[in-house]
């Protein structure tokens, strides 16, 4: 599969910035995108230059798997890129009018009210979170032969998350009312493995911020500051890059950044050895977010806005959680 980059109004009409298509040639790879994306892609595709590894592509250009080919909507009054002008540099710094950076300000900025608030508040607001990541997942199961009940899912992975307010004995009750309620709703071609599958992950991920207030404010901030460190670093400079490791790369980066601030601001309960434990392990576990929150869904091309914000959550919430129940 090649690697598609898109820019600009391609990006917004795609709402990615980048994805792996199948195809031998960029005909191919573009064709892929027409049926993937939106009717507006195609639009704006039919007014774009099309670029192969940096160099203006034809249609019948052979790609492989280590080839990229790029997107370039017209500039502002219409105008084409001149031939021989390189793709326009990745979008490293953002753009802070842009909806998916506005959104995740909004999300930071409530949830650190939440944590402020108390627990209970905490718990609350990440088990509406909590709901449409898991109705969003569950309904891209709807065309598989083993699909997912979307309102056991959602409210499974709510009350998990709720019953997090009472610690970790909480979670196991939520958890297994969780269980009881996929196996009661189950009916072909719904299972409750699959519902379980979408709720149980979601519900741990959104529960492990709340067990953490239920210990201290610094235990739940200290988790939310890593993660979203990493999902800042790996968005401003991953949006667009070259390569498909710079933004990772810059995440791991923010995250040991931050992690300084955790091991100099939050002691207690970060106390020694252990702001750094706990910054390897969300530096080691955060990169794998997009494949986690990539597995609960049954069509991986599907949009699910809500799982993929606390997709970090998913693949580094339990586990800090876990270790911090253990050590702090």
């Amino acid at each position: 599969m090649a690697v598609l980059r898109l820019f600009a109004a391609a990006r917004e009409a795609a709402g990615t910035a980048r994805d792996d298509l199948p195809g031998a040639t960029v005909a191919e790879v573009l064709a892929a995108a027409r049926a993937r994306y939106p009717d507006a892609f195609a639009d704006v595709l039919a007014t774009s230059r099309v670029w192969r590894n940096g160099e203006p592509a034809a249609d019948g250009d052979a790609v492989t798997d280590a080839d990229e080919v790029a997107v370039l909507p017209p500039v502002s009054g219409g105008a084409v890129e001149e031939r021989g002008t390189p793709p326009p540099p990745a979008d490293r710094n953002g753009d802070p009018d842009r909806p998916h950076v506005r959104l995740g300000l909004l999300w930071a900025a409530v949830t650190s009210a939440a944590v402020v608030l108390g627990v209970l508040v905490l718990a609350v607001w990440l088990a509406v979170v909590a709901a449409l990541a898991a109705a969003h997942a569950a309904r891209t199961w709807r065309r598989r032969d083993e699909q997912a009940d979307m309102m056991t899912a959602a409210a499974g992975a709510a009350v998990i998350t709720v019953a997090a307010a009472a610690g970790p004995l909480g979670v196991v009750v939520g958890a297994a009312a969780a269980t009881a309620a996929a196996f009661l709703r189950a009916a072909p071609p719904v299972t409750a493995q699959r519902t379980l599958f979408v709720a149980g992950p979601v519900g741990l991920a959104c529960a492990a911020p709340v067990v953490l207030r239920a210990e201290g404010f610094r235990h739940a901030f200290a988790l939310l500051a890593l993660v979203w460190a990493y999902d800042a670093g790996c968005y401003v400079v991953g949006t667009g890059a070259a390569n498909r490791w710079e933004g990772p790369a810059a995440g791991v980066a923010t995250v040991a950044a931050m992690g300084l601030a955790v091991a100099v601001v939050f002691v207690p309960p970060f106390e020694g050895a252990w702001p750094w434990a706990f910054t390897a392990l969300v530096a080691a576990l955060a990169p794998l977010a997009e494949r986690a929150g990539s597995l609960l869904l049954g069509d991986r091309d599907a949009r699910a806005p809500v799982l993929r914000r606390i997709d970090s959550l998913l693949a580094a919430g339990p586990a800090f959680a876990a270790l911090g129940l253990v050590v702090l």
